[in-house]
């Protein structure tokens, strides 16, 4: 999943995402295990009120969530 928060900590999850490739970071960390550590997603953010969102990463196990907080933010305008 995809989480988007605002400023005011509430988030929006989007499902969906599709896992890719990612060679390059084969290569970086010379894993084989990380080649499907890529994602692809087209979220609809349309309905999202303007302003900043902090972008996490979930990823639903048996019995837990991975969560992982990016530095990258969603400006919406």
């Amino acid at each position: 999943f995809l989480v988007l928060t605002d400023a005011k900590g509430v988030s929006f999850v989007f499902s969906g995402a599709q896992r890719s490739e990612r060679p390059d970071v084969v290569k970086a960390y010379k894993q084989e295990a990380f080649l499907k550590s890529g994602f692809r997603l087209n979220a609809d953010v349309s309905t999202l009120a303007k302003g900043t969102y902090s972008v996490s990463l979930q990823m639903p196990l048996e019995n837990s969530v991975i969560a992982c907080k990016t530095k990258k933010v969603l400006l919406v305008e």
